[in-house]
């Protein structure tokens, strides 16, 4: 189980604590690993994308692509949300094709516009 502290929601609202499954984790002398499942730090600031069905406890979205990492810019300019490896076809920054470490096409978007992308996606506030 994760708790996050919330800023805000995108989309719904579960109030300003939210508690979310992912799965793996440590019982006792005990660890599951799952691979591709997020890890997640005390302090780090990122956006989830969750899903649930019927009355449970939500679970993030396609592991690891439900989660983007958000960064301060190296300017101290805002935050900025760091680019996956693969973004969905019409995304708009990344080209159909092999992935190029290092490739200048994929940078950190302004957590302001990805906000706007992704209500843009889901048919605005809700």
């Amino acid at each position: 189980m994760v708790t996050l502290e919330v800023e805000s929601y995108l989309k719904g609202a579960l109030g300003p604590m939210l508690r979310f499954r992912v799965p793996g984790g440590e019982l006792g002398r005990f660890r599951s690993i799952v691979v591709g499942a997020p890890a997640f730090a005390v302090d780090q600031r990122v956006v989830v994308f969750l899903g649930a069905r019927g009355p449970s406890v939500p679970y993030v979205l396609g592991l690891s692509q439900g989660v983007f990492r958000i960064v301060r810019a190296l300017d101290n300019s805002g935050w900025l949300v760091t680019p996956p490896a693969i973004l969905p076809a019409g995304a708009g920054t990344v080209a159909a094709g092999p992935i190029v470490r290092g490739d200048p096409s994929r940078r950190a978007l302004p957590l302001a516009d990805f906000e706007q992308r992704v209500l843009a996606l889901a048919g605005g506030p809700r």
